[in-house]
């Protein structure tokens, strides 16, 4: 068995905690079953078959992303907004970035290629045609799905009839993705969230899933084996890097209100 002593992994802030719960878990359900980890003062241990090097290559190479999706949420990535001079609807950031995670991340994102076919099999359910050019101030009330040009679009209402009922399907009986019943706690029909994950996963305008994907996209590029692995050594060893995540990519909220700037 072979020490590594990860100290990128503090106790706090708890952006750090969490990944120091996030590694254990990974390298457990994914590489080595017999993996254990503990704190040791103001650092994470783990203890694992794994060398450093091979520790290093599984979340490189091979680490396969656990799905985190919100599709209740507008920033999810499933949603479009109307634009009313253009009379398209306007692409979004978030869509993109999960697009391109699924069209480029090969056999490593095969749980998020499912985790999204579930969300768009489950959608249409509750989702009625309406023309959204005709709408008005009101189009910020719905969830416009793109299908086809428009200006019909099929959309979910944000109120109780529409979005909560995604959301009690999905906390019920999704398979694909526990995230869900991390996120949400059905009470008797009334969906509630635990703080950990602010409001259904975002805080304020940050949407944590989208930012997710958005990260994902970027590490999990092979054509940036060099900075991945300085990014990598980084965040589980606390070497130093000047190749931060900047701009919204960097912003983590909550988790690490420090790193506004870049995490």
């Amino acid at each position: 068995m072979n020490l590594h002593v990860l100290n990128g992994c503090s106790p706090a802030p708890l952006a750090n905690y969490l990944k120091a719960l996030g590694i254990l878990r990974l390298v457990s359900e994914q590489a080595d079953a017999q993996a254990r980890g503990w704190w040791d003062g103001e650092r994470f241990c783990l203890l694992s078959n794994l060398s450093r090097e091979e520790l290093q290559t599984f979340f490189l190479e091979k680490y396969e992303p656990t799905p985190l999706l919100s599709p209740w949420n507008a920033g999810s990535g499933f949603y479009r907004t109307w634009d009313a001079k253009k009379k398209k609807l306007r692409n979004s950031k978030n869509a993109a970035a999960l697009e391109t995670l699924l069209e480029t991340g090969g056999a490593r994102v095969r749980a998020f290629r499912l985790a999204v076919e579930e969300v768009r099999s489950i959608l249409p359910r509750y989702c009625k045609r309406i023309d959204v050019s005709a709408l008005g101030k009101q189009r910020g009330h719905f969830l416009i799905i793109p299908d086809g040009e428009g200006p019909e679009f099929p959309a979910i209402s944000k109120d109780e009839s529409g979005k909560s009922q995604v959301q009690q399907v999905l906390v019920r009986f999704s398979r694909s993705t526990p995230f869900y019943r991390s996120a949400l706690v059905d009470t008797d029909g009334k969906i509630r969230y635990p703080w950990i994950w602010g409001s259904g996963g975002n805080d304020g305008n940050i949407d944590y899933t989208g930012r997710f994907i958005e990260n994902l996209g970027l590490v999990l590029n092979p054509r940036d084996r060099v900075a991945n692995r300085a990014l990598l050594r980084n965040a589980v060893f606390g070497y130093h890097s000047t190749g931060y995540l900047t701009k919204s990519a960097g912003k983590v909220g909550q988790f690490l209100p420090s790193g506004a700037g870049g995490a």
